[in-house]
């Protein structure tokens, strides 16, 4: 799209602004650079292309009106000011935002490789302080990233502003009338590389930018994204896998808490509020971190130093000795019966027991050795509770699981909580181990192991060679379970099929049909590639750029794609233009051009899609709208619903719109369901509430009003 189709440097808007030049465009909107003519102030001016159809300008006018309120209720100094709006002449919305003198962090890092710890925890902070006003009036920003922070300088340091509010919701658990809520689950709103698992699933809270927050930060320190992928379902695959974000190595091992804790995969375990993450920050400058307490517990006493603790392990035993050189209280006593150690046999745990019982009963005081504990109703005791039980009013001072109460005879009521690794047992009233998996017992009495095995408390593993359960797959020293269809897949591997082997790769690596396996499913990719399998090839060369089974390796990737390529593979031929467009460089335009060509080529559908998008909004080449319709009908032909809602967009006529958009809505993309309904509005006899239900049901919240 040529953007002087909408505005030129000199263009005068409403007798308030001169646009002064073109700052930056996306797919449907531009940003200038203008000059507020009652102040000479340099400002930016965000407005949408004047060629996107009425329906979607309708959707993202709706989109820049929730920016403005939002934009508005946010008055921080590390947040991007909104200073004004108004509509163009053809009514379309403009607004008015600060203009920031600095860089993306993206292009910052991009130049300089990575931050320095220091400058990385000050400006990451800064970030986290804008977060914490946000969220404080309960709107999450969903799209925090390098590129959506703009470094400034301000004398001879460098501070950060939290920029695009434009797709900022409100947190599921703070409803307010004034924030309209846009959000559209049957659809990704923001970017998938930095998006939390739950987001992922539909579920958007303040917890959402602590994880972008942790995986920018990473980024910062290391100079790479955490997730790396080549697609938009690589990135959500990396997010969903329950592995751990990789840490960068660091020396300050309290940072790298803070980071784990960010970056955590599960809610529960990530940082509960931007507040907590900010009060760990602070206390970094100290040298330590507040620790993580149990829920309504406040640290007691004087610290002078740290317990120590050393645990000495060997095969068949285990001892555990705490030096005790602090004053500690109630609390930190059951901080330490929280970090006690569950595993081991009978005679390790009460060793671990005995050694907790230790931190509860010595006090230095005067340098005598005092015995105290006292339960927080007041009953005294010489003895601690087992590990995950507490004791308060409504317990008697008797030990019983968070939520239960003492009835005179026993503890009664379902537990609020149990410990890691526990569930609650409503029927029993208590926290017990869940069972494990058919095929495995618990050797110890506390881990799952495969039959024929040992636990092995040393290398803190499952040992010995297993006997596997009926339709599972030895691999090393575990099973490897499969459904009736990755068994049959194995099978036919095991007797030369080569795409059964890649079949079976495909469910060891997502996990669907088998159990999740990377790297055997690695193994069975390089198996069919060798034996000359394109498919293999292809799948190869996505692992290893991934790193999912092996160790990432780019450039044997890229090779591997273009030998897919050339074999007729069009995902191959996709997946590298948009690594070659990632990577940028000298005539890397040109060349992304021509694979996806080769890929619209080879399958018609999402490459010809993009090459349609491109065209249309002039994206890396000359706007060229009949060339855009072209690629988007051809995909639409081919069976890709997008390829018809875009071709919608573009459409001549009423009745071709209307045809295009409802096949599209045949082919379960709701959201040509929910323009079609905006279509057939007002029309004698109307489909529109049974389209609009339908996106409804898919997630398309404001179709349900």
């Amino acid at each position: 799209m040529d953007p002087q189709a909408s505005l030129s440097p000199g263009d005068n808007l409403e007798g308030r602004y001169v646009i002064a030049a073109l700052l930056g465009e996306g797919g449907f909107g531009v940003v200038y650079k203008a000059r507020q003519l009652t102040t000479g102030q340099d400002v930016a001016i965000k407005v949408l292309h004047p060629n996107i159809s009425p329906t979607v300008a309708a959707q993202l006018d709706a989109r820049f009106q929730r920016e403005m309120s939002v934009i508005a209720h946010l008055k921080h100094p590390n947040i991007v000011r909104l200073l004004d709006s108004g509509h163009l002449p053809d009514g379309r919305l403009y607004t008015v935002l600060e203009l920031i003198d600095g860089e993306e962090l993206s292009d910052l890092l991009a130049r300089e490789g990575s931050l320095g710890v220091g400058e990385a925890k000050r400006l990451l902070g800064q970030v986290m302080e804008a977060l914490a006003c946000a969220h404080g009036q309960g709107i999450v920003h969903r799209d925090l990233k390098p590129s959506n922070i703009m470094v400034t300088r301000a004398g001879r340091l460098r501070n950060a502003m939290v920029l695009d509010f434009g797709i900022a919701t409100v947190s599921e658990d703070h409803d307010d009338p004034d924030f309209a809520r846009l959000t559209q689950t049957g659809q990704i709103h923001g970017t998938p590389a930095y998006m939390a698992p739950e987001q992922l699933q539909g579920r958007v809270t303040a917890q959402c930018d602590i994880y972008a927050w942790g995986l920018t930060f990473v980024e910062a320190l290391t100079g790479r994204p955490v997730v790396e992928g080549v697609s938009v379902a690589s990135a959500i695959y990396q997010q969903l896998s329950p592995t751990p974000v990789t840490l960068p190595e660091l020396d300050d091992a309290s940072l790298l808490e803070v980071l784990r804790r960010a970056t955590a995969k599960e809610a529960q375990r990530r940082y509960q509020s931007a507040d907590e993450v900010l009060a760990d920050l602070e206390a970094l400058a100290g040298g330590a971190l507040t620790a993580p307490l149990e829920s309504g517990a406040t640290a007691l006493g004087t610290r002078r130093e740290a317990v120590a603790a050393r645990e000495t392990l060997a095969e068949g035993e285990q001892g555990v000795a705490f030096m005790a050189t602090e004053a500690v209280g109630p609390d930190e006593v059951a901080q330490v019966l929280a970090q006690t150690p569950r595993g081991g046999t009978a005679r390790q745990r009460r060793g671990a027991w005995w050694a907790v019982l230790v931190v509860a009963v010595l006090v230095v005081a005067g340098g005598g050795l005092v015995w105290w504990s006292q339960a927080p109703g007041g009953v005294e005791t010489g003895v601690p509770c087992p590990p995950g039980q507490v004791r308060s009013a409504d317990t008697q001072g008797e030990c019983c699981w968070p939520g239960q109460a003492w009835n005179g005879a026993r503890c009664v009521g379902a537990p609020s909580r149990c410990p890691e690794g526990q569930l609650v047992n409503a029927a029993e009233q208590t926290c017990s181990l869940p069972p494990c998996e058919a095929g495995k017992h618990r050797p110890d009495g506390l881990h799952c192991c495969w039959e024929e095995q040992a636990w092995s408390e040393s290398q803190g593993r499952c040992i010995g060679t297993p006997r596997c359960p009926p339709s599972s797959l030895l691999h090393e020293e575990t099973c490897l379970a499969l459904g009736a269809d990755a068994w049959l897949n194995h099978t036919g591997c095991e007797a030369g099929n080569t795409r059964a082997c890649v079949a079976l790769g495909m469910m060891l690596q997502d996990g669907v049909g088998a159990e999740r396996h990377p790297a055997r499913a690695y193994a069975l990719f390089a198996q069919a590639c060798e034996a000359k399998n394109v498919a293999g090839c292809y799948y190869l060369a996505v692992a290893t750029y991934l790193g999912l089974g092996c160790q990432a390796d780019a450039a044997a990737a890229m090779k591997l794609w273009e030998q897919a390529c050339r074999d007729g593979r069009a995902a191959a031929c996709y997946d590298l233009a948009m690594v070659a467009e990632k990577q940028g460089g000298e005539g890397s335009g040109a060349a992304v051009l021509a694979l996806l060509e080769r890929a619209c080529e080879l399958e018609p559908g999402m490459a010809c899609d993009a090459l349609g998008m491109r065209y249309q909004m002039g994206l890396g080449v000359a706007a060229d709208a009949p060339r855009a319709r072209a690629y988007y009908a051809q995909a639409c032909q081919a069976g890709y619903a997008f390829g018809c809602t875009h071709s919608a967009w573009m459409a001549g006529t009423l009745e071709e719109t209307r045809a295009l958009l409802s096949g599209a809505c045949e082919s379960a993309e709701t959201f040509a369901c929910l323009l079609l309904a905006g279509l057939l509005d007002g029309s004698a006899v109307s489909e529109a509430p049974l389209l609009r239900r339908r996106a409804c049901e898919d997630g398309w919240i404001h179709a349900c009003d």
